[in-house]
């Protein structure tokens, strides 16, 4: 059985990382070790021969180090001028060093943490999760949409995309490093176990390319889960959710498993025509606040949106109202009879049914005026005889 070369595919991840990460991290770790142990080296060298022999090896390997950590003790100082001009290029090229040796085993430290993170996602029992797959930066809205949903307080969101952890990604969410059109990466975000998973179309390239990466993934991920033996004993299938760039794209994505196909495009477009035909959402505000806070009472707020209960258009208008004057139950029988009439005089064709459910008939009833010479309209004045 023929051997993978080095970095070919095949090789088994050291550590959490794969062998082409591993491979970078350590020709890092061995330019920052090799320029550390140069200036050492070139410093020892140059205290050994401005010297002249008054410094032995320990002694000049002993000036080096506290001269490339700018310690300096002071017990033992170069005397002549080009020891102190050795010393002062050994303190500002160990600055340097010493700083770019810290940010590669930082960096280094950094990248191994993340990756133990992504493979005990990987070993974890973790189960009926969503993973969003090619997310890249620039899509934050998508993210406060999932935190924003119910599911989010009790269910993992895993992001699984190439490269690394984009910085404008919540903490809530897992990120997976790896290529999602690629069936043997797919374990690492536990695709088999999902409940759901989002394919975000790609904003890097145009929306032909982009489409084809999302149909490809979806394509992946299905042929992924029929190799799987967990696929049939799982009570409800992988949902796989889809967004598509062009509309002539739909057909093909839904050929390759897309459950649910989200035409962005389109949806949007639609959604500006349909403000324009049917303007308003359904929003009540009446002085300034909202309507279930006004009216606190859940009867009075039943009552007031019958018109638009009974008409359908409760998600076509918004209503601003300013009530003034009487109580609760007066400001909401006269807002009803506002809203009928507004209703009336924007759409005609239902004044028929504001009328036949007697929603355009103002209550003939009002306060009967005080009498002269009684204290009220019909109240008297208590009858003394004497």
């Amino acid at each position: 059985m023929k051997r993978p070369a080095r970095g070919e595919i095949g090789q088994r991840p050291i550590h959490g990382l794969d062998v082409v990460e591993f491979n970078r991290i350590r020709r890092r770790l061995r330019l920052a070790v090799g320029a550390l142990l140069l200036v050492i080296a070139v410093g020892v060298l140059g205290f050994v021969l401005i010297g002249k022999g008054d410094h032995g090896l320990v002694d000049a390997i002993y000036m080096t180090v506290i001269t490339l950590t700018t310690v300096g003790f002071g017990d033992i100082t170069p005397q002549t001028t080009e020891g102190r001009l050795v010393g002062a290029v050994l303190m500002v090229g160990g600055m340097f060093t010493l700083a770019l040796f810290a940010g590669i085993v930082g960096h280094t430290l950094l990248s191994a943490v993340l990756s133990i993170r992504e493979d005990q996602f990987r070993m974890s029992d973790y189960i009926d999760h969503i993973v969003v797959c090619g997310y890249e930066g620039g899509t934050r809205t998508l993210l406060d949409a999932l935190l924003a949903e119910e599911f989010a307080e009790h269910t993992a969101l895993v992001l699984f995309g190439p490269g690394e952890r984009p910085a404008d990604v919540p903490l809530p969410f897992f990120w997976i490093g790896g290529d999602p059109t690629k069936e043997r990466e797919l374990n690492k975000a536990r695709i088999g176990y999902a409940r759901a998973a989002v394919l975000v179309g790609s904003r890097s390239l145009d929306p032909q390319q982009a489409d084809a990466k999302t149909i490809l993934i979806a394509f992946t991920i299905r042929k992924y889960l029929r190799k799987l033996a967990v696929t049939g004993r799982r009570t409800r299938p992988l949902y796989i959710v889809a967004e598509i760039l062009e509309p002539e794209n739909v057909e093909h994505a839904r050929a390759a498993g897309v459950d649910e196909v989200i035409e962005s495009h389109r949806l949007g477009f639609s959604l500006l025509a349909h403000a324009v035909s049917e303007p308003g959402s359904g929003q009540i505000m009446v002085n300034g606040r909202e309507l279930n806070e006004y009216f606190k009472r859940d009867v009075l707020v039943m009552e007031l949106s019958t018109p638009l209960v009974e008409t359908q258009t409760q998600d076509r208008f918004d209503v601003v109202a300013r009530c003034h004057g009487g109580g609760l139950s007066g400001q909401a029988g006269a807002l009803k009879l506002g809203i009928a009439r507004a209703l009336a005089s924007a759409d005609p064709d239902i004044r028929v049914n504001l009328r036949r459910n007697g929603f355009l008939t103002r209550d003939p009833r009002s306060k009967e005026r005080k009498k002269y010479g009684q204290p009220g309209a019909r109240k008297r004045f208590q009858f003394s005889k004497r």
